[in-house]
């Protein structure tokens, strides 16, 4: 009975442990969802938040998981998509199984990979960066798949490519049916042709319906540089390139090394896009943004909006903004993950660990 109790007693609190946060309070952070304690798809890593606020006034968060380190590009582990939920988007609730929603292929013990079979599904390794949209009583995600393709760039050094973009549809949120394309693998929006900007992948969708029109904001890899890019559709399924939006700026500055993980939200009258530019210098990576008053033509808003997690971004860690909420006094609740970097010392030297958590933090940029 005592072993039951026991065991009960650690359940609960491992379920509730990332709910004992305070209300962000101006320049700070509230960290809400940290990797999990026991073995799983989300031991390791929480990532890419992005949060839906239901129709009865609860708010549910699609965030992925991975099991293992991440140690470079040229090693990999699955990364799947779960939910939590919760009533003051602070407080977020697991739900029973603790399963994803939206997975990749499942591997039993012992199975081997099959780079061949494998590469004949878009996202049979990662199913990630879910943003979803509720439109009728059902809901629609477009998501960032991954089916293990690498290129060699020498020295035993691997990077991934040919990330493609999926489509789903639910009619709860939770039971998800994947929707083939016809951009390759599967997938609805795929890799340009030879020689293009975004050739060697496209990923990580931002997705609004503008007037009963799809608008598809997403980060395409030329093999060098990402960059942002447009789409649009009549359906959410079949979808036309729009061509580059925003691009690196010259040497200094905040984007010199490239655009990712865009993001964008109506304030104050116009649109604006969120996205991480990369720098040249420490801390490397900057959360920036972009303004339109037709989701069209972009320009961008000098600076960067300060975040203030803890402890602060340093270094190379990286910092993503991937969902957000507009408060009725125009500032805006961010959802965002963060690279957190811890060391210790060793008999063989320092041990360097690298895992994401995901933060949430009210500003008015």
């Amino acid at each position: 009975m005592l072993k039951t109790l026991c065991g009960l007693m650690l359940f609960l609190f491992l379920a509730t442990a990332d709910a004992i946060s305070a209300s962000p309070s101006p320049g700070s952070a509230v960290k809400i969802l940290s990797p999990r304690t026991f073995p799983g798809w989300q031991a390791q890593n929480v990532c890419y938040p992005f949060v839906v606020a239901e129709v009865d006034g609860s708010y549910r968060m699609y965030y992925a998981g991975s099991g293992s380190e991440q140690w470079n590009d040229s090693v990999w582990d699955q990364w799947v998509t779960g939910y939590v939920t919760s009533t003051d988007t602070l407080k977020w609730v697991f739900p029973e199984n603790y399963e994803q929603v939206l997975f990749a292929r499942k591997f039993m013990e012992g199975d081997l990979v099959d780079p061949d079979e494998q590469a004949g599904i878009f996202d049979s390794i990662f199913a990630i960066g879910a943003c979803v949209i509720r439109e009728g009583g059902a809901y629609k995600t477009w998501y960032t798949g991954w089916n293990g393709q690498i290129e060699h760039v020498g020295g035993g050094i691997s990077r991934k490519v040919n990330f493609r973009i999926g489509y789903a549809t639910s009619p709860d949120g939770v039971r998800w049916t994947k929707i083939g394309g016809s951009a390759g693998a599967g997938a609805v929006l795929g890799p340009g042709d030879e020689g293009s900007l975004d050739a060697k992948g496209v990923a990580h969708p931002h997705v609004l319906n503008i007037g009963g029109n799809y608008h598809m904001w997403y980060e395409g890899y030329d093999g060098t540089t990402w960059r942002l890019f447009a789409a649009t559709s009549p359906d959410g399924l079949n979808w036309s390139k729009q061509g580059v939006i925003l691009s690196p700026d010259g040497s200094g500055s905040l984007d010199q090394l490239g655009l990712r993980n865009p993001m964008v939200i109506s304030r104050k009258g116009e649109y604006e896009l969120w996205y991480q530019g990369q720098s040249s210098v420490a801390p490397k990576y900057h959360i920036q943004r972009a303004t339109s008053t037709d989701a069209v033509s972009w320009m961008k808003v000098p600076g960067e909006v300060t975040l203030h997690p803890s402890p602060a971004i340093s270094g190379d860690e990286s910092i993503l903004v991937d969902s957000a909420i507009v408060l009725p006094d125009n500032s805006v609740q961010v959802f965002f993950a963060r690279q957190e970097t811890t060391t210790r010392t060793v008999t063989y030297g320092t041990l360097t660990r690298r895992h994401y958590h995901i933060y949430t933090e009210v500003v008015n940029p």
